[in-house]
């Protein structure tokens, strides 16, 4: 038996002011005692009584409902929403995963880590994290945490972050979110929301007293920008479909409309008024148009789902018989159905009589409802859920629904959403692209942009928040934009799930712009000319970041293909040594080009050809190293290249490549250099220690050390010019992409030569694998043999023109084409086709038919055969020039 202790009073106004901001609270918790700690938080003011501690957790587990989720399953939680999350197994977290749970967190709610039990908060900076195994190479075994060193310094500057031991003593990282709780502004944000709220309120009282047949599903919106997404998708469904059977037009009701949206913003005033027009010119509007795409994306949080939810509410009201809707997961659609439910009950439709609910019997699905069956009318509607793969295999199948909705969408592959789309139908696409709730990148980057440029965009109402998209030129492919389908874009700003301005939200932003250094990964950066007189820093035009292979030992390799394996480092060694069968290949050293990117306002011009040029000067000793070590300049010039560093990160922080040094640097500007106390400031923990409460800590300085950033003199200068480091030597530069025709044709204008091409698609993007060569000849050192690229690159090409006809049979010829040509092979010499070996592959008979077709005597079917032969010969260069 034993008596709970009383929760400090700090902790608990923390908790209420985030229940009355409707913010989010981050609770640390250091010490295995923590799962007992679990249930009084999730109580947030518990009663001091007599209890039997070892029953606490027990009696948590059987009165809340939990929602028990292993890490690699958390893809099944996208779009749900938790008033708590706990975290434990640190070492098992990984970014992606850290990010999508912290995401279903509402606002009021806690994210909770159980830490194990450590001497000093240190110690997490050096904690061997699980995700870590996939950095190690052979050469390379070593592991910098910084990550874990980001994570921890990030703790102090949270606002809405706590961080105790088990005991419930509040620890000195703490300090400056302790100190400022009695200072929290929270008016900030409520003014900004009252007036995005009472626009709302004036929306659905216009529409209410209008009539309109919207109007009732406009009430069920929670913001704005979630009202003007439902009209945008009732405005898709009157260009593609009839009039809605409850719509009447009213010619003096819309003049007295148009007084009442003189208050508001041009895009509300062109939704309404595009949905109150009269049915002539709906008729006249839908005729032209077979189809339509409306693309939502947003931040996560943002309510996307409702507003496809009420989306299709209002689709079973217009009539459509025929809708499917996917998902990743019958649970993420939870939120989804839920409000195709609330809307059709504001509809009135009532349950039982006018639609009938079916729910999932996989216990995998916890109930989710899989189908909604209408039956007001004469004929019987459906809504029918259908997993992405079968749904892509049924649209691939000649069928087609009158609307097709697809959630998280980025998080489904590419080439299964771009099957879905096709078609003349109505789809509704909803995804988050600057989140974890799957890759948004590669939606936002190929799919959207191939739909601007193959639709008509609507542009009148294209965009709902108030940043406007860039416009975009489509060049060339104007010509085959489909002006029969339109596509309408909707971007959704205000949260939902939380309130804006969510310190967590900006928390777990800023800390995910880094993941776990890799120990052999470099980046260069390719800057603007620098002016000495203009004191700015100069602009970056174009990153590359490298990773170092190879200098693996031949029996390692020889017993790794004896027995099928394949480590995560070491990508091109593995790969080619496993596909050519030459385990010498592994010992070369080689540096592969993990990312490329380019300037947005700069691309197109050269920059990324000129870094991959200076790469290869680089590591071929072409650019004279000084003779003055880098350590020596570090340690003369590291307070300005740390602020120039800092500059840089600020400019920058953008982009998809930044280092983990400018990251670092970034960080340290917002962390301040105190944050901790001494143990003389921590009244609580000596409270607890007079009230009788056992001291458990021993040897810890958890409640005495001070966590604080490490100093800028300490730290190693962020960029060195090539000319200050020594080049490692190299046998090779390789890359590893998803192939497309422009790709391959950049990266052979740069001197390399493709020698793998994976025979599967990339369940992601639908593109094959590619791995291209350029070789750093050294005059034959250490017994290389100079010609070796040369033989991988014949044997590629022979390998790949057996396999067209088979696993590479969708290709089309450019891209074909793309990989059999080469500059570089042009200046290589090559062994012509000789008579006895043309003698193997052409019968006398087959010699006879080339000779007469050669001279028009037969037709091309009559040789047809002996094209694969011949195309073979000249793609290998066995014909004379």
């Amino acid at each position: 038996m034993g008596k709970l202790q009383r929760l400090d009073n700090r902790i608990q106004v923390m908790l209420h002011s985030g229940v009355d901001e409707n913010h989010r609270t981050l609770l640390i918790i250091v010490g295995d005692r923590g799962q007992d700690q679990t249930p009084k938080k999730e109580s947030e003011a518990p009663e001091a009584g007599i209890v039997s501690e070892g029953t606490v957790f027990e009696q948590f587990i059987c009165s809340t409902e939990i929602r028990w989720c292993y890490y690699h399953e958390t893809h099944k939680i996208l779009g749900q929403t938790f008033d708590m999350c706990i975290l434990q197994d640190f070492e098992a977290l990984t970014p992606n995963t850290l990010a999508r749970t912290i995401e279903t967190v509402a606002g009021g709610g806690l994210v909770a880590f159980l830490l194990k039990s450590m001497d000093s908060l240190r110690q997490l900076c050096t904690m061997a994290m699980d995700v870590h195994a996939r950095y190690r190479t052979e050469a390379h075994a070593d592991v910098v945490c910084r990550f874990n060193e980001r994570f921890l310094l990030s703790l102090a500057h949270n606002p809405r972050c706590i961080v105790l031991d088990d005991r419930w003593n509040i620890l000195p990282i703490s300090k400056t979110v302790i100190n400022n709780l009695g200072s929290v502004p929270s008016s900030t944000h409520k003014e900004f929301i009252s007036k995005e709220q009472e626009e709302l309120s004036k929306l659905k009282l216009l529409l209410s007293e209008d009539g309109s047949y919207f109007a009732p599903l406009v009430t069920l919106c929670r913001t704005l920008d979630q009202a003007k997404s439902l009209l945008q998708f009732c405005s898709a469904l009157l260009d593609v479909t009839s009039s809605f059977e409850n719509s009447k037009a009213n010619t003096e009701k819309k003049g007295r409309l148009d007084e009442k949206l003189n208050s508001f913003d041009s895009s509300t005033q062109n939704l309404i008024n595009t949905l109150s027009n009269d049915d002539t010119s709906r008729r006249a509007r839908s005729s032209k148009a077979s189809s339509a795409v409306v693309v939502m994306t947003a931040a996560r949080g943002r309510g996307k789902s409702a507003a496809l939810g009420l989306g299709l509410a209002a689709a079973f009201d217009a009539g459509l018989p025929n809708m499917c809707v996917t998902a990743p997961s019958p649970e993420n659609l939870l939120t989804l159905m839920q409000f195709v439910l609330l809307g059709l009950k504001a509809l009135k439709y009532e349950e039982h009589v006018d639609f009938t609910v079916f729910r999932s019997t996989d216990a995998e699905h916890n109930k989710a409802v899989v189908r909604i069956e209408v039956r007001r009318r004469n004929y019987r509607q459906t809504l029918l859920y259908l997993p992405p793969w079968e749904a892509a295999v049924a649209v691939g199948s000649s069928w087609q629904p009158d609307l097709f909705c697809i959630d998280e969408a980025a998080a489904i592959p590419l080439p299964s959403v771009r099957q879905m789309i096709t078609g003349p139908k109505l789809v509704f696409m909803a995804s988050t692209v600057n989140g974890y709730e799957g890759t948004g990148r590669s939606l936002s980057v190929k799919l959207i942009q191939q739909l601007r440029s193959e639709c008509k965009r609507v542009e009148a109402s294209s965009v709902l928040s108030k940043q406007r998209p860039n416009d975009t030129n489509v060049g060339k492919s104007l010509s085959s934009v489909n002006n029969s389908r339109l596509l309408y874009e909707i971007t959704l700003v205000e949260a939902i799930r939380y309130a804006n301005g969510d310190p967590v939200e900006t928390w777990l932003n800023n800390l995910l712009c880094l993941n776990c250094d890799a120990p052999a990964h470099h980046i260069f950066c390719l800057l603007a000319p620098y002016d000495p007189t203009s004191g700015r820093v100069p602009e970056i035009l174009c990153v590359l970041q490298v990773c170092l292979e190879g200098r693996i030992n031949r029996d390692i390799v020889m017993r790794g293909l004896a027995r099928g394996l394949k480590p995560s480092g070491d990508l091109i060694p593995w790969t080619i040594s496993q596909q050519f069968c030459e385990p010498n290949f592994g010992e070369l050293s080689g540096a592969r080009v993990v990312r490329i990117a380019t300037h947005p306002d700069y691309q197109g011009l050269g920059y990324g050809s000129r870094a991959l040029k200076l790469l290869h000067d680089y590591y071929m000793g072409k650019i004279a190293v000084t003779t003055v070590p880098a350590a020596q300049l570090a340690s003369k010039d590291s307070p300005k290249k740390s602020k120039k560093a800092e500059k840089v990160s600020t400019n920058d922080d953008d982009s998809d490549n930044e280092t983990d040094e400018e990251e670092e640097e970034e960080d340290e500007e917002e962390i301040p250099d105190d944050l901790s106390v001494s143990s003389d400031e921590l009244p609580a923990a000596k409270k607890r220690k007079h009230e009788g409460v056992e001291d458990t800590t021993g040897s810890s300085k958890l409640l005495t050390e001070k966590v604080e950033r490490r100093g800028s003199s300490s730290l190693p200068p962020l960029l060195s010019r090539l000319c200050e480091r020594k080049p490692e030597k190299l046998n090779y530069l390789g890359v590893s992409f998803g192939a497309t025709p422009k790709l391959i044709r950049f990266w052979k204008k740069a001197g390399y030569l493709p020698v793998y091409l994976r025979q599967t698609m990339n369940d992601l993007t639908g593109e094959f694998s590619c791995i291209m060569l350029s070789e750093l000849r050294h005059d034959g050192k250490e017994g290389v043999d100079v010609d070796w690229l040369k033989e991988f690159y014949l044997d590629f090409c022979r390998r790949f023109i057996k396999l067209l006809p088979g696993p590479f049979r969708q290709l089309d010829a450019v891209y074909s084409l793309e990989l059999l040509s080469s500059k570089v092979a042009h200046s290589w010499s090559f062994t012509e086709a000789k008579g006895s070996e043309l003698r193997l592959l052409f019968s006398e008979l087959d010699m006879e038919r080339l000779h007469r077709y050669l001279r028009s005597l037969l037709d091309f079917p009559m040789v047809s055969d002996q094209l694969p032969e011949l195309s073979s010969l000249y793609f290998l260069h066995r014909f004379p020039e």
